[in-house]
Parts: C-alpha cells; structure tokens; sequence
C-alpha cells in the first residue's frame, strides 16, 4: 500500500489559535461534523497528559497545541475498539509510535479499520511523564 503525506494549513482565526497550522481542526471538524469521534492529547485537571475522546468540536479544542510529554493512554485501545465496532468513523492523531500500537491492537484483535483515520505529529522525542512531574514541582 502506497502511504500518502499531506501539507495543509488552516485559512481562517484557527490558524492564529493552533501550533501547527490548523490541520487537526480541520480534520476534526469532518470527522464530527459525520458522527464520528476524535480522540487526542490533552491536559487533565492535574496537568498530567493523557488521550481522550470528543465527540463534539467543542471537545476538541482541548488537543490543540503541542505537549512534547508521552501522554497516558489508559482505556483509548477499548474505546476506539467499540467506536469502530458500532461503525463510528475515528479520528486517532499522536506519535507514530501511539499510531503504530492503535494499528497493532486494532490487528490483534481483529478489528475492522475501514473507519479509522489515523494522523501522526512529528516526534522530537516526548519526555517522559516521571520527568514532567519533576519539572514541575
């Protein structure tokens, strides 16, 4: 299978907003805006890094920007498993190495990945969550 990279960046206010171009909010607007989900990285209440799931634009706005910290992804494998399974069309965007496990979990499992769209960011190496609670305190 051929692999296809793509360039793009936002023309409206989301490009100002974004650290990245606005690519992720365009793509997440059509993914909700067909009844899927988007599921990304962002911060909790203790400033920690985790994946999560939206179901409106709304909800997605919290994965904008960088983190540069592994987020956790406790209980995304199960979810997305269950979207993809009621027919859901998924958006999974994260490291290549968050891609590579999706990919691997959804084959293992044998999980039909028609619906799973699937954007990685450029890595520079995420620091690891042990060091950001430390830079922290």
């Amino acid at each position: 299978m051929k692999k296809k990279t793509y360039a793009f960046r936002h023309k409206n206010e989301v490009l100002l907003e974004s650290s990245s171009g606005g690519a992720f909010t365009a793509l997440a607007n059509v993914i909700i805006s067909r009844g899927g989900v988007v599921f990304g990285a962002c911060f909790d209440k203790e400033l920690n890094v985790v994946h999560k799931k939206a179901e409106t634009i709304e909800e997605c706005f919290k994965f904008r920007g960088s983190k540069y910290i592994q987020s956790s992804m406790t209980g995304v494998y199960i979810q997305i498993k269950e979207c993809l399974k009621n027919g859901r069309i998924v958006l999974f965007t994260g490291t290549p190495c968050q891609i590579k496990a999706v990919k691997n979990y959804c084959n293992k499992n044998s999980i039909n990945i028609d619906n799973l769209v699937l954007v990685d960011i450029i890595c520079h190496g995420a620091m690891r969550p042990d060091v950001w609670q430390k830079f922290r305190q």
